[in-house]
C-alpha cells in the first residue's frame, strides 16, 4: 500500500456494494478515492532547541508552506467558473513550491479537494 504526500499524491480505490446474504444480485454499488497517510509529532528525544516538536506525515518531517487560497475568480466571484479554472490555481499553486492550501471563506467543491 502506498500512502498519500504532496510529493507523491497517491490514490486509492475502493468500491462497496449492497449485497444480499443469500448470494443474489448486488443493488447498490459506490466506488470511493480515499489517500492513507498518518499525521504525527517528533518524540521528547527529537525536539528543537526551544523544545519544539515537529509534525510528522507518514513518519517523516514536513515543513508546512503553504497559502490562504480564497477562491476569487473575477467573472464569478467566489463560484469557480470551470473544472479547469480549479486545476489552473491547484498547478499553479503546486508549481510555486507550496504543499499546503487552506481555504478561507469558501465551500470549494469536491474535484477541488480531489485535484490536492
Amino acid at each position: 500500500v502506498k500512502l498519500w504526500s504532496p510529493d507523491h499524491p497517491t490514490l486509492h480505490k475502493a468500491v462497496l456494494a449492497l449485497c444480499p446474504a443469500d448470494g443474489g444480485d448486488c443493488g447498490d454499488t459506490m466506488e470511493y478515492t480515499f489517500a492513507l497517510r498518518w499525521v504525527s509529532k517528533s518524540g521528547h528525544r527529537d525536539r528543537g532547541p526551544k523544545q519544539e516538536e515537529d509534525l510528522l506525515l507518514n513518519g517523516q518531517r514536513i515543513f508546512q508552506h503553504g497559502v490562504l487560497y480564497q477562491a476569487y475568480w473575477p467573472e464569478s466571484l467566489i463560484a469557480p467558473p470551470s473544472p479547469e479554472a480549479i486545476l489552473h490555481d491547484i498547478q499553479k499553486i503546486k508549481e510555486s513550491g507550496f504543499n499546503l492550501i487552506r481555504v478561507h471563506a469558501a465551500v470549494m467543491p469536491a474535484l477541488f479537494y480531489h485535484l490536492c
